[in-house]
């Protein structure tokens, strides 16, 4: 596994992805980490049960651990930011 990375900041979903290969959802998201709108462009990793969550947490404060899946950035966790 690659090194993973924590962020904080909002996210944004974009799209729906094409489903994978076994049929569960994939999203591209936006991590927005400061007001002028610096962030990452990432994804949910393909069969991950995050894809399902991911809508509950449009818009909110989370935070994420990020790293590389096949030279693309992914999410490999996350939860809601603490107030």
């Amino acid at each position: 596994m690659k090194k993973l990375n924590t962020y904080t900041g909002t996210l944004h979903i974009l799209g729906r992805e094409n489903n994978s290969v076994m049929g569960n959802p994939r999203y591209r998201a936006f991590i927005e980490l400061t007001d002028e709108g610096d962030g990452f462009e990432v994804l949910t990793k393909p069969n991950s049960g995050i894809a399902y969550a991911l809508t509950n947490f449009d818009g909110k404060k989370v935070t994420v651990e990020l790293g590389d899946y096949h030279k693309r950035l992914n999410i490999y966790s996350l939860k809601e930011a603490q107030a």
